[in-house]
């Protein structure tokens, strides 16, 4: 998780840099941000399932799913105003931070989340 947030913050803060490289470093970008960012959604099913235990996994892992679609809709209004506001390079460096974010975040979530749970239940 940790590198694929790197390796995607790493993209998106370079794509500026596409033009450079005319169009087979711009399709080299783009390829390689669509798998790092579904590469993002392979981890999800065993995070869930170590963080909240296998037995409702299916479950969690539906209700965690469904916040991606929910705000896809408020992302395009939110992204609508960023552009706006600070062009394409500030967007796609505000995607990166939060790239980066979700970096730092998974860098303090623990390697062994069920040591933890078991902790707090007993």
């Amino acid at each position: 998780m940790v590198c694929l947030c790197g390796i995607l913050c790493a993209l998106m803060m370079s794509f500026i840099a596409t033009p450079q490289g005319e169009k087979v470093m711009f399709s080299v970008w783009v390829f390689l941000i669509f798998f790092t960012f579904s590469g993002l959604f392979v981890l999800f099913p065993t995070t869930t399932a170590q963080t909240f235990g296998p037995m409702h996994a299916g479950t969690n892992y539906g209700l965690i799913f469904t916040a991606p679609a929910l705000s896809s809709l408020l992302g395009a209004f939110i992204i609508e105003k960023v552009q706006n506001s600070l062009g394409w390079f500030g967007t796609f460096s505000f995607i990166g931070g939060m790239s980066l974010t979700a970096l730092f975040i998974t860098l303090f979530y623990p390697q062994n989340p069920e040591i933890v749970r078991h902790r707090h239940h007993t």
